[in-house]
């Protein structure tokens, strides 16, 4: 067997390969995370082939969280044109074997041998080969869950907020923050901005029903709630302004996996 082991770092790799015994083939060499860094390393998988047509050739690199994708995504491309297996290594269990190795001189900085020994004689788990759909769809989520995430944290800020300048409003939210509140709000955030407003104004707000409407503003007219800071108000319609855009992005994240007949669940 043949094993390469690349010591990933930001825009570049340090490539070991050694044989089944350990013994280095060719000098530690660096590649640059670009498409004439990526020759290298095809060039080196090419003539290996050809010298040695039996040989099992095994490459692994450190799930670094994302420097190793590019150089994972190229090697699966190519793994069909050399038949090759490519890893994803755990950096728990190859600094694990680094460490737990007595013979690694004190001086020998090279850890692309270091990971390339780790995969000579282990059983190791083949990665799923992940299309580049499917990367997009796993950063979609991600995506979509911080933006639930931090929608959360606002309408609990904003349920607060609620409480201290619009506590009529307490009883329309049983269920959670409608959008007809979120609008409202933005637009009066507080029950003694609604004293001088007309009902045909508050009924431009959509899905907020008539009967509401009017109630509120006859609850504006009897609030001891007067007087209220400026700036508390830009907070409370910035909140509502950044949980609306929160919304319609994820909405829109979601619709675009749906039309591609991506399913999130």
């Amino acid at each position: 067997m043949i094993s390469i082991g690349m010591d990933v770092s930001k825009g570049y790799a340090d490539v070991g390969i050694i044989n089944n015994l350990g013994i280095k083939l060719c000098d530690v060499f660096l590649i640059d995370d670009n498409n004439s860094g990526y020759n290298l390393p095809d060039k080196k998988i090419q003539l290996i082939k050809e010298t040695n047509t039996d040989e099992i050739i095994r490459v692994g690199m450190e799930h670094t969280g994302g420097y190793e994708t590019n150089f994972y995504n190229y090697l699966v491309g190519v793994m069909g044109k050399y038949n090759i297996e490519v890893y994803r290594l755990n950096p728990l269990s190859v600094k694990r074997f680094i460490e737990s190795d007595l013979h690694r001189g004190k001086t020998d900085r090279m850890n692309a041998i270091d990971i390339a020994n780790y995969m000579l004689n282990r059983k190791l788990k083949k990665n799923p080969v992940v299309s580049f759909e499917i990367e997009g769809l796993k950063s979609c989520i991600k995506m979509i869950e911080k933006n639930v995430l931090e929608a959360s944290k606002i309408r609990n800020e904003l349920n607060s907020k609620i409480y201290k300048y619009f506590p009529d409003l307490l009883k329309y939210c049983d269920n959670g923050l409608n959008y007809w509140v979120i609008i409202l709000l933005s637009k009066y955030p507080t029950i003694s901005d609604l004293k001088n407003i007309k009902l045909e104004d508050l009924l431009e707000i959509k899905y907020l029903k008539r009967e509401i409407a009017e109630k509120l503003i006859e609850l504006s007219k009897e609030t001891i709630i007067d007087k209220v800071d400026s700036l508390s108000k830009i907070v409370i319609q910035q909140l509502c302004s950044k949980l609306l855009m929160l919304d319609e992005f994820t909405k829109d994240l979601t619709r675009t996996m749906h039309d591609k007949n991506i399913q999130i669940y």
